[in-house]
């Protein structure tokens, strides 16, 4: 296994060929052979069937040249892809940038403001005590004078006095 610079790791797995004397630009024939024994059927089943697997698998080689033009435009295809890649994974990482700056001066202003609410609730604490001593003090100053005056309950006399006449 191996690593490249880009963190992907890539790893050869090579075809499962079956050794042959045939030449390598040979044909595979799937289907049944017409003529042979069973020990020959058997062998070229073997033969088609790891020949089938290095296709599916993409372990072949390819045996036969591409033609310039072939090769301008799979060239060409795999630029495009590339680019397109490339131009993807730098918009993730400004992405993921961006990401980051934001939580981290999110959570600074968060904190800002916690401060902040923090202060305001004590100053709002305080403020409510005062309130509550206010209160009291004035509603104990208020039972002071009503138990230091005389009560009213008296009928105020013929001038406007109110004290009752002595033999009444």
């Amino acid at each position: 296994i191996e690593t490249r610079q880009d963190g992907v790791s890539r790893r050869f797995i090579p075809p499962a060929r079956m050794m042959s004397t045939e030449s390598a630009n040979s044909f595979t024939l799937i289907g049944e052979a017409s003529d042979g024994g069973t020990m020959e059927n058997l062998s070229r089943r073997l033969k088609v069937t790891g020949d089938l697997f290095d296709i599916m698998s993409g372990q072949t080689d390819v045996d036969h040249p591409l033609c310039e033009e072939c090769t301008d435009t799979l060239l060409d295809q795999l630029d495009t892809q590339l680019n397109v890649t490339e131009n993807e994974c730098q918009n993730y990482k400004r992405c993921l940038e961006i990401l980051e700056q934001m939580n981290e001066d999110d959570s600074e202003q968060l904190q800002r403001e916690l401060k902040e609410l923090a202060l305001e609730e004590e100053r709002l604490i305080q403020e409510l005590e005062d309130v509550e001593k206010n209160r009291k003090s004035q509603s104990l100053g208020r039972m002071r004078r009503e138990v230091l005056q005389p009560p009213q309950s008296a009928l105020p006399g013929p001038l406007g006095c109110s004290q009752v006449p002595a033999g009444v």
